[in-house]
């Protein structure tokens, strides 16, 4: 991809022509320049900008971001592709990975990626976020990956995927027919959450705290170590629970569980890799690559 084309293409992901020339490492008015440059090229404006901060991408804006993602998305196969014709990867590589990832995520990748390459074999292991981290820093894992940023010195972070998480409750019968509620409102119902060490529950706790609340002012009527339990419990009560989308896709599609919107906004959170520091494991990245490609 040239590279005025991945300047535009950061700056429609971030939304944002400041973070942009961080995350690319130019000035602020070299992105602009790129940008104008891409505009004038085309003759059309690829965003919409009112005031300092806000930036929106216009119809063509969007339709270039389309064909910039796949670009994108060709250039990393291409390159794993080539890498895997210079190198015979096989051995056994260790992986764990967190409960939600572990078991919503990860279960079509590796069956692909075993499809592919048989001669590597894989062994996951599944605990929460913190576990997963224990388990690399005692070197039982070569790779993690978890719901959380992170905050241990010896590990090193990776972004892999986004996430959202979202508010669950049954489809019939609940207490709450609203399809939207304020955060504030979560104090007035019986909730399921995650244990303590869950990378979900910390990101929760976050997202509420940003919105003046203590995760100790709410209501849990339980609190469970897996998804699929939450799930299972709130099918089985009138509670409200916070899930990972990908956790439910089944339940959507089924029609018995309900997504309930949050009038702040959107609890996003990514997937990340975990190696430790100074570890270059040949195979970890062969297979992080295959991942991301």
């Amino acid at each position: 991809m040239e590279f005025r084309l991945l300047v535009f293409y950061t700056v429609a992901r971030l939304l944002s022509f400041s973070k942009a020339s961080e995350e690319l490492f130019i000035s602020q008015p070299a992105v602009t320049k790129h940008i104008k440059e891409l505009e004038a090229r085309y003759k059309v404006a690829l965003f919409e900008r009112s005031g300092n901060r806000n930036v929106r991408l216009t119809e063509a804006g969007k339709l270039l971001l389309d064909y910039a993602e796949k670009m994108q998305k060709l250039s990393r196969e291409v390159s794993f592709e080539i890498s895997h014709l210079s190198q015979n990867f096989r051995g056994e590589l260790r992986i764990g990975a967190s409960s939600t990832i572990s078991q919503y995520v990860m279960p079509r990748f590796l069956a692909k990626f075993h499809q592919k390459f048989p001669e590597i074999k894989i062994r996951m292991t599944t605990g929460n976020s913190s576990e997963i981290q224990q388990s690399l820093l005692k070197k039982e894992i070569n790779l993690g990956i978890i719901e959380d940023s992170g905050k241990i010195p010896e590990v090193r972070y990776e972004d892999f995927l986004e996430d959202e998480i979202v508010l669950i409750g049954k489809n019939f019968g609940t207490g709450i027919s609203k399809e939207t509620i304020s955060v504030k409102k979560l104090m007035d119902y019986p909730l399921v959450l995650r244990e303590n060490g869950s990378g979900t529950l910390e990101v929760i706790a976050e997202y509420l705290l940003n919105n003046q609340i203590k995760i100790s002012q709410l209501q849990p009527e339980m609190q469970l170590g897996s998804t699929e339990a939450i799930k299972n419990y709130v099918l089985e009560s009138d509670c409200l629970a916070m899930v990972s989308i990908h956790s439910i896709l089944k339940e959507l599609k089924e029609n018995t569980l309900k997504i309930i919107e949050l009038k702040e906004g959107k609890i996003l959170r990514k997937f990340r890799f975990i190696e430790l520091h100074g570890q270059n494991d040949a195979l970890s990245n062969f297979f992080k690559n295959y991942l991301k490609s």
